[in-house]
């Protein structure tokens, strides 16, 4: 695997924009097209923001004197797939006890849209959370597939 991205940024919410549009520039430098370009996007943002509120709430961001926590984001290609790791310090969920997406509950849908985004999302719970994101690099849209 090739690494096109490798960097941190403060867990705070204002820097999602940033990340997504990061991702989603170099998503199209290798190839996507637009639509799997905004599935990436969404996808990122997603993973990112969870990062945020779940992952790194466990220290509010430098009110303590400690330093903020980091969010780390990698991107990596193959000559087949585009795969995103988003990594926080939390503790980690289990993925099984997610609501259904149809909950009415306002939060609690990031992981569903991930995965309808993505043609692979993982989790790996060790020395914090880590969020494993595949797109297939042959442009297909995974909205046009399933509809």
């Amino acid at each position: 695997m090739r690494i096109l991205e490798d960097f941190s940024v403060p867990a705070e919410i204002e820097r999602v924009v940033e990340v997504r549009n990061r991702i989603a520039d170099r998503a199209r430098e290798v190839g996507f097209r637009d639509e799997a370009v905004e599935e990436i996007r969404l996808a990122i943002g997603e993973a990112f923001v969870n990062a945020v509120h779940h992952g790194s709430r466990c220290t509010k961001a430098g009110q303590d004197g400690r330093r903020k926590p980091l969010v780390s984001v990698k991107l990596l290609t193959t000559p087949q797939n585009l795969v995103i790791e988003v990594r926080d310090s939390g503790g980690g969920f289990s993925p099984e006890e997610l609501p259904p997406p149809d909950d009415l509950r306002p939060n609690g849908r990031g992981v569903y849209f991930m995965r309808l985004a993505m043609d692979e999302v993982t989790f790996e719970f060790k020395k914090g959370t880590l969020v494993r994101m595949t797109k297939h690099l042959d442009g297909a849209s995974k909205a046009r597939e399933s509809s």
